[in-house]
């Protein structure tokens, strides 16, 4: 497969002036709207500009992002892991007698050149692209690359291909299907103003852009799963054009503590998404359990969304409590597409991203951070700082190349920063024990999970020289758990299933990072980050709490002879019902609680024993639920005193 030619990113061609309206046109037929996943066939036809197309010159046409991959027919190989059947065949047209080169140039583009004549005005070149539109609907996530094709061309014969001004485009509806989404707080008080996020969103989480429907929430305090709501909602709205299916609440106030469902319900009967739940006290307790996504990318680097819409969907669609952009360094994988953007927040965006981080920062109802992602040898890794203020150490410059020299660099910064390795399975190649800087890992995301190698929710191979999360605790290391999302669409917190990355087989849900913390502010998230109280999920809002004697998931206790044996309880409140709770020890399960198949609650209270060899133990909390999500508390680590006596634990049943 030819490389791609020299096509100069589209960005920096507006700025440089690089569209052109002189080399020819370009149109697609049919150029009606069509709905979000949309398969169909598409004739995308260049005609021939007044320069016409010399020897050796061509014209490129690509298929928009984030639809199937452009593959010549009859090739039926798999191509960004998508199956076959998605690639039924691009088939190539234009004048016979200039006996067209047709080859292919990357997974998205194809390049056909002329060899026996050149090309003259008004001749026309057509693609016939057949396959499957983006999943994102174009009303909200207003990015070009999502559903316009694009066409560049080389007239003389230099290898420098420009641009067409405009390029041939459709719009992309959301689907007809709607659901309606509760994005909420996990946790309130009796008495305090309660806030929560009321969406009608489609099947692929792209917001509603015509919905004026009423919507009422209810209670419902069934606690084996859903039962009957009963007596009046206490909120209801009727949504104008303006909204774009999304409402918040901002002054619901609750009466009574308990465990509640929040359920909505619209006039026109559309149906729930998920149970978001909420945990009502009677008096404020010590740690909030707080849901975010710090993990996601803009148009700045290789994502397709602006920070302006990442952060009001994260905000105002799935009602997430923090949320960070972390755009690449640089433009993104080389290996995986050709560049077509300028490199990333280092030379393009970072002060962008830093305004922005800054705007959309309100305490006590929507933190966020300032990151980029860092992405070369050694691993990938997020850097994040507090205060709102930091440089960006590129991957490609000299003195940060290696994950290594990073971590240096962060360290010796003098500034509050963290650094968050991701994906472990896929490229952590390289960590420095116990590093002050890296409190924790995100071992779950769309690229799937890194608990363990083998395990079934990973979807890539995995390497030799990489290390699971589990790996890195029996080495050693004290790092808590947590997950994202690496969304690359806009839609942080997207409550939604969908195709895992690059198009992998299989769907992933985005993870969720949740953080107990004082308050819902940057200091107070920060800190309890870097004392590892924070957990993992898959895109639902799993409540889990987890502790032993005292301790709280993330923290270190030291036992001695009196307390050999020490008290262990875990508590889970799902959002469907529990399949199992389990308990584990040192990466074994010792402990499991099996679900009734109706109950989504789950609980053990339990205990153990000091560890037979006298060292550290570690032991965390993994969550299943029977619609295949998932739950991983941080560990709490156990060690015994200089003058403890272990002894060696007894069996224990799973119960």
């Amino acid at each position: 497969m030819q490389s791609r030619p020299n096509l100069v990113p589209a960005e920096q061609m507006k700025r440089a002036g690089r569209f052109s309206k002189e080399l020819g046109t370009g149109r697609i037929s049919p150029d009606t709207p069509v709905r979000a996943g949309t398969r169909g066939t598409w004739d995308v036809t260049y005609t021939v500009g007044p320069k016409g197309i010399a020897l050796g010159g061509g014209v490129i046409i690509g298929s928009p992002q984030y639809w199937t991959s452009c593959q010549l027919a009859p090739d039926y190989r798999r191509v960004d892991g998508f199956p076959a059947e998605d690639h039924p065949g691009v088939i190539v047209t234009g004048p016979e007698d200039a006996h067209l080169k047709v080859e292919q140039c990357g997974a998205h583009w194809i390049l056909a050149r002329p060899q026996a004549r050149p090309l003259k005005r008004g001749e026309e070149i057509t693609m016939r692209y057949q396959g499957r539109c983006s999943y994102i609907a174009t009303t909200t996530i207003e990015n070009y690359e999502l559903r316009a094709f694009s066409i560049s061309v080389d007239a003389d014969g230099t290898g420098e291909y420009v641009y067409l001004d405009p390029w041939p485009a459709i719009t992309i509806l959301p689907v007809p299907e709607k659901m309606v989404y509760i994005g909420a707080p996990a946790q309130t008080v009796v008495g305090e103003k309660y806030r929560l996020t009321v969406a009608v969103i489609d099947e692929h989480a792209n917001r509603t852009t015509d919905y004026t429907g009423a919507v009422r929430v209810y209670l419902d305090s069934g606690v084996a799963g859903p039962g009957e709501t009963n007596g009046a909602p206490i909120a209801a709205y009727t949504f104008k054009t303006e909204d774009k299916g999304a409402h918040t609440f901002e002054d619901i106030v609750f009466s009574k503590p308990g465990i509640f469902r929040l359920v909505g319900k619209t006039d026109d009967g559309i149906g729930m998404k998920d149970g978001a739940r909420v945990v009502v006290h009677e008096n404020a307790p010590e740690h909030r359990i707080y849901f975010g996504d710090i993990h996601g990318k803009t148009v700045l680097s290789d994502g397709f969304s602006t920070a302006d819409e990442y952060y009001h969907y994260g905000r105002d669609v799935a009602g997430l409590d923090f949320c960070a952009v972390s755009d690449h360094d640089w433009a993104g994988n080389q290996y995986m597409e050709p560049y077509r953007r300028p490199l990333g927040v280092v030379k393009h965006g970072w002060e962008i991203n830093v305004a922005k981080a800054k705007e959309y920062y309100q305490p006590g109802r929507y933190v966020t951070f300032l990151g980029y992602e860092w992405t070369f040898v050694g691993g990938h890794r997020n850097v994040y700082y507090l205060d709102g203020e930091g440089p960006v150490f590129g991957c490609q410059t000299p003195g940060s190349t290696h994950a290594c020299q990073l971590d240096a660099l962060i360290e010796g910064l003098g500034r509050p920063a963290i650094v968050i390795p991701h994906h472990p399975l896929a490229s952590l190649a390289y960590c420095k024990e116990n590093l002050k800087i890296q409190p924790v890992i995100e071992m779950y995301s769309t690229w799937g999970c890194s608990e363990e190698r083998g395990n079934p929710n990973w979807h890539f191979p995995v390497h030799i020289h990489v290390m699971s999360y589990q790996e890195l605790l029996a080495r050693g290391f004290k790092v808590g758990a947590v997950a994202g999302s690496d969304c690359h669409l806009g839609l942080p917190g997207r409550p939604t299933i969908h195709h895992a990355q690059s198009g992998l087989e299989g769907h992933a849900r985005q993870g969720y990072m949740v953080i107990l913390a004082k308050e819902l502010t940057r200091e107070a998230l920060w800190e309890a980050l870097f004392k590892r109280h924070a957990y993992a999920v898959t895109g639902v809002r799993i409540v889990l709490d987890f502790h032993i004697k005292d301790a709280m998931m993330g923290d270190e206790i030291t036992v001695g002879t009196t307390d050999y044996t020490y008290p262990i309880r875990a508590t889970v409140r799902g959002t469907a019902p529990i399949e199992s709770l389990e308990l584990l020890r040192c990466n074994e399960v010792v402990h499991r609680v099996e679900g009734d198949g109706k109950s989504w609650d789950a609980q053990f209270d339990t205990a153990d024993y000091l560890n037979s060899t006298g060292g550290t133990a570690w032991y965390y909390v993994r969550v299943k639920q029977v619609d295949k999500m998932m739950a991983w508390s941080s560990p709490i680590w156990v060690t015994p005193a200089p003058d403890a006596t272990p002894r060696i634990p007894e069996p224990q049943e799973h119960a």
